[in-house]
């Protein structure tokens, strides 16, 4: 194992090093921690040196593609901001996706990332982190067939991740009679975004003693089967008969249906039926 150090002067090669890290096993390293690192007890190689190589973003996201893209996972890219959270980073590594931060909003940031998406297949992939701008992009990337999951702030997803847990459901309790009234339902939502799972719902689900004494619907991401399936397991093993967890309307993603191809979208829609029955 040896490190990919990025530069500080050009922020993008943090998901360059992440991109890197994952394809050829190596440790990101920002450049402030080269003395600690490369000497006792840790005595680390440098295999990857990306100070002073690149002068704008889209330098560092072509490299990217012409390097590394066909040896990443093209089921899953990730958008990442380069402010050096990294709380999505040990899955990315993980799983070999590549990381990058463009808006789909700018044409010259759209042509760096439509060589990326023309790769994947329309609803074989997913865009895991978030968008840097919401509106623009998820209308962009809609047209390529690939839904959104909300998951930038989704904590040791290489552990939560990495095991293998079968999903206890318990039984649907029976619906009442319905009588000659006005029903009003309340729904929770957010909870498409797996982050918003593991932190917000979280404190709402254990920190309200009154949960349960109204039927409520909690929306939930039912992808967190693959990324989380110990996290599902404790909200279905702890809900009361009157709490109800819902896919969002866009089922197992966050997107803009409206924008999607008809073939797309008939496409999706089957393959998210399969999966949640």
């Amino acid at each position: 194992v040896g490190l990919v150090v990025t530069d500080t002067s050009q922020p993008d090669t943090l998901n360059l090093a992440t991109t890197i890290a994952g394809v050829k096993n190596e440790l990101i390293c920002d450049p402030s921690l080269l003395a600690r690192l490369t000497n006792a007890p840790y005595n680390l190689t440098i295999m990857d040196d990306l100070r002073g190589k690149f002068s704008t973003k889209y330098q560092v996201y072509g490299y990217l593609y012409s390097n590394y893209w066909s040896q990443c996972t093209h089921r899953i890219i990730t958008g990442m901001e380069t402010n050096g959270h990294g709380q999505l980073r040990d899955y990315i590594v993980a799983v070999k996706s590549a990381a990058v931060w463009l808006d789909g909003g700018v044409s010259v940031d759209a042509t760096a990332l439509a060589a990326f998406l023309t790769n994947m297949a329309p609803v074989g992939g997913v865009w895991m982190g978030w968008v840097s701008n919401e509106g623009s992009d998820l209308q962009w990337i809609a047209q390529y067939g690939i839904p959104v999951l909300a998951s930038d702030w989704f904590d040791n997803g290489s552990l939560f991740g990495g095991v293998s847990s079968p999903i206890n459901i318990p039984a649907i309790p029976p619906a009442p009679a319905l009588l000659n009234k006005i029903y009003v339902s309340i729904i929770l939502s957010d909870g498409d975004n797996v982050q918003y799972m593991q932190h917000t719902m979280m404190a709402n689900w254990t920190g309200d003693a009154a949960r349960g004494s109204v039927p409520i619907g909690w929306t939930t991401q039912p992808l967190a089967t693959d990324l989380d399936p110990g996290m599902l397991n404790y909200y279905w093993s702890t809900a009361t008969t009157n709490d109800c967890l819902l896919a969002r309307a866009s089922g197992s993603g966050y997107t803009r249906i409206n924008y999607w191809s008809t073939a797309n979208e008939n496409a999706y829609t089957k393959e998210i039926g399969r999966a949640h029955v």
